[in-house]
């Protein structure tokens, strides 16, 4: 019963982790322009999971439940990047598999340290706490609450193949402020 509820447990963080990063290895660009109630604030679209669906869900998670999630940082240079990836990948380009290492990218196109923090004093002012920072993002934890005011999105519990995960009702929304700074996923 313990291995039961402790792999329930796993899998509901990582449902958590995985919508609130808002899919963020896979989108390279800033939040889209998905308006949220929240004064100038972005929505991150394809932040609540398609299994999120009101037939699946069973009620609001409590609001002390523990969260722990990474939100990913934006380039600070989306263009160039698209522009640097198109290039290496193309036979005719000068620069075609003339690659960066990690460093250079970072330094070429990563988050700058005054976007991360930002990006960190607003979800530290929201009541989470930052656990890890690497280039790409900011690990987070905290309670269903703190997510909710960082966020403006509640956590429900949802029931999907028999199991129960708890996962944002609606989409996660970000600042104005904020909101070039954090990936979102393409509309």
């Amino acid at each position: 019963m313990r291995t039961s509820t402790s792999r329930r447990r796993a899998a509901a963080a990582s449902a958590a982790a995985f919508a609130l990063a808002a899919v963020g290895l896979v989108a390279a660009s800033p939040v889209q322009a998905a308006t949220s109630s929240v004064s100038g604030a972005q929505a991150l679209v394809g932040s609540q999971p398609t299994w999120a669906t009101p037939q699946a869900d069973r009620g609001t998670a409590a609001s002390s439940t523990a969260v722990t999630a990474d939100v990913y940082l934006a380039s600070s240079n989306a263009q160039g990047l698209a522009a640097y990836a198109q290039a290496v990948s193309d036979p005719k380009s000068p620069q075609y598999h003339q690659y960066l290492t990690p460093a250079q990218q970072n330094a070429r196109f990563g988050a700058t340290p005054a976007q991360v923090s930002a990006v960190r004093a607003w979800l530290t002012s929201s009541g989470l706490k930052v656990t890890a920072s690497t280039e790409q993002y900011l690990a987070i934890s905290g309670t269903a609450a703190a997510v909710h005011a960082a966020f403006d999105t509640t956590l429900d519990n949802f029931s999907v193949s028999g199991h129960t995960y708890f996962a944002p009702k609606s989409s996660a929304v970000v600042p104005a402020a904020v909101s070039s700074y954090v990936l979102g996923s393409p509309a």
